[in-house]
């Protein structure tokens, strides 16, 4: 909390573009009309008032996977890998601090996050990584190394779509040669509102897999189901 208030308000608030976006909208206009017709209808108990104000809550926050930095996208990467199945650590010691370490059936992860108003992502940040998995493979009960994962949300206030590359020539070079596996945080937006939404093991699963899968390389998620395909599996 200390972390977020101390983030000038420019970097609080979404640009113009992700409180346009009808696909938000949508869902935040269903999600309200809930809570409007149980705060007047009372015909849902209060715990489902709860449930429905958690999920909008939940929704906005994964909204800072589009746009943010700092403890704001660290915070919405948190929570989608927490939806994707992931057991999810945010370590910090004396010398050392892990964005997130991510445990799941298929292995460990650990994370590094960056977001830049204006440039790629740079292999600093790689290097970064790579310390921190040689220091994470030596504390006590780790048994093996977590496959590197770099976050990456470059020229966060333009539109996803409208980027030029989210990661460096360099950078790309680099996690090439250590299996570095590249997420591109806007990618990992639609999953996750997906699987707010609905529950769905086997997507989750295969998400996790693709994180696994992308050595040295973007990752890549499997396409999210259609609205009826999701409704046959929950």
């Amino acid at each position: 909390i200390d972390k977020e208030l101390r983030l000038s308000p420019s970097e609080q608030a979404p640009p113009d573009w992700v409180c346009l976006n009808q696909v938000l909208l949508e869902a935040k206009s269903e999600i309200h009309h809930g809570r409007d017709s149980l705060s007047y209808r009372l015909t849902l108990p209060e715990q489902r008032q709860d449930f429905l104000f958690q999920k909008l809550r939940q929704e906005t926050d994964l909204r800072a996977l589009l746009y943010a930095k700092g403890p704001l996208l660290e915070s919405a990467l948190r929570l989608a890998f927490c939806l994707l199945g992931f057991s999810v650590e945010h370590y910090q010691a004396q010398d050392f601090e892990f964005d997130a370490v991510l445990t799941c059936d298929e292995g460990r992860c650990l994370c590094e996050a960056e977001g830049k108003d204006s440039q790629p992502i740079g292999a600093n940040k790689i290097r970064q990584l790579l310390q921190n998995t040689a220091h994470d493979s030596e504390r006590r009960g780790i048994s093996s190394r977590a496959k590197g994962v770099l976050c990456g949300n470059p020229f966060r206030l333009l539109q996803p779509e409208a980027r030029k590359d989210y990661f460096s020539q360099e950078c790309v070079t680099l996690a090439k040669q250590t299996n570095v596996a590249l997420l591109r945080t806007p990618d990992l937006f639609y999953p996750a509102k997906y699987l707010l939404e609905f529950s769905d093991a086997d997507f989750a699963r295969n998400c996790r897999e693709a994180i696994f899968l992308a050595d040295g390389a973007i990752v890549r998620f499997p396409e999210v189901p259609s609205s009826g395909e999701a409704l046959l599996l929950d």
